[in-house]
């Protein structure tokens, strides 16, 4: 038996028989063939899900945002707790559209594949659904991006969904605060169809760029967002009512306004305590430096 396959985990299995090797044949036939067959570009012209006979809710274009995009950078922070005061469909409007729908418009009708964030492929496997609590203007329950459209598809006006989504997370109290929360799934299947094995590193790779640019939205509408992996996933998919496995949870994100006394960073305190120890320490000659060279701390007492 092969070496790999002795004790190893089932991510270190993936990793290695989705690596792309010089002369794999099979996968550069697969991805040209595929890409090539007419049948398979009708089929993902617009990639994405429709909930017919869901009640659809327009939503507005967003206005440009005021904040440069070096600020939003410097201001992206992991917010963990949130204020009561609710956001609204515009905020709603533009963080959806900025991070997985079409912020040039529809194109020519024919393709309508060039969103906000990459796509291995223009495939777009994710899917954003909606879990609101305090929306202006929007009922607490389930809604569905419909990202080629720009509207939300209303699924389940559940007043309980997002304390069952709370419970469901690792991290209930930052949850039970939010706004909305957006989960962000993947229909699989419409990347493996060309990729193959590959497909899911794709695919998790294009989860954290819708990922990203909603970090980077919220802070340009004065809101704040943290990213959670940590969720017991089939919880998640039955209050969205997926199947979690052609379709899975992968991201949770919960967005919101600051809180007007917003904690500090939870790591503030250990490093204030790192920072005063090294201090302490550089200043009584007591730090150690590399066998060889002289000690900095004696070099600048002398």
């Amino acid at each position: 038996m092969d070496s790999l396959t002795i004790g190893s985990s089932l991510a270190e299995l993936y990793h290695e028989n989705s690596k792309q090797r010089r002369h794999d044949r099979s996968f550069g036939w697969r991805v040209a063939t595929v890409g090539n067959s007419p049948s398979f570009q009708r089929l993902t012209r617009r990639p994405g899900k429709r909930y017919g006979g869901a009640q659809v809710i327009a939503l507005p274009r967003p206005e440009p945002l005021d904040m440069p995009l070096h600020q939003a950078i410097a201001a992206r922070r992991s917010v963990r707790r949130f204020s009561a005061r609710p956001l609204t469909v515009p905020d709603l409007a533009a963080l959806l559209m900025l991070s997985a729908g079409l912020p040039g418009g529809a194109g020519d009708g024919e393709r309508t594949t060039l969103r906000a964030a990459p796509s291995a492929g223009g495939l777009h496997p994710t899917e954003i659904y909606v879990v609101v609590r305090a929306v202006d203007g929007l009922e607490p329950g389930v809604y569905h991006y419909r990202a080629n459209d720009h509207v939300l598809e209303t699924l389940d006006l559940d007043a309980t969904a997002p304390a069952r989504l709370a419970e469901a997370s690792s991290y209930p109290e930052i949850l039970e605060t939010a706004a909305a929360t957006l989960v962000l799934t993947a229909v699989f299947g419409r990347t493996t169809l060309k990729y193959g094995e590959r497909a899911y590193r794709f695919v998790v790779l294009e989860i954290g760029h819708v990922a990203q640019n909603v970090l980077l939205v919220a802070p340009a509408l004065g809101c704040g967002a943290v990213p959670i992996g940590g969720f017991v996933d089939d919880e998640v998919h039955a209050i969205l009512d997926v199947d979690g496995v052609d379709e899975a949870s992968l991201y949770l994100l919960p967005v919101g306004h600051l809180p007007p006394d917003p904690d500090p960073p939870e790591w503030a305190g250990g490093q204030e305590a790192v920072a005063a120890v090294m201090e302490r320490l550089w200043s009584s000659g007591a730090v150690l430096s590399a066998p060889g060279r002289p000690d900095r701390g004696s070099a600048r007492d002398g």
